[in-house]
């Protein structure tokens, strides 16, 4: 799991602690790179 969180130790802590929260934040994720159109 920590591979998956390089970028941030912040996030990293925010996704062990609230997992519902970061569901959520995938969701907005998602949303955000498909308005920038990097989705893969």
């Amino acid at each position: 799991m920590r591979k998956s969180c390089k970028f941030n130790s912040i996030y990293c802590r925010e996704l062990s602690f609230r997992r519902p929260l970061f569901i959520e934040t995938a969701a907005l994720f998602s949303v955000l790179l498909e308005r920038e159109g990097a989705i893969f």
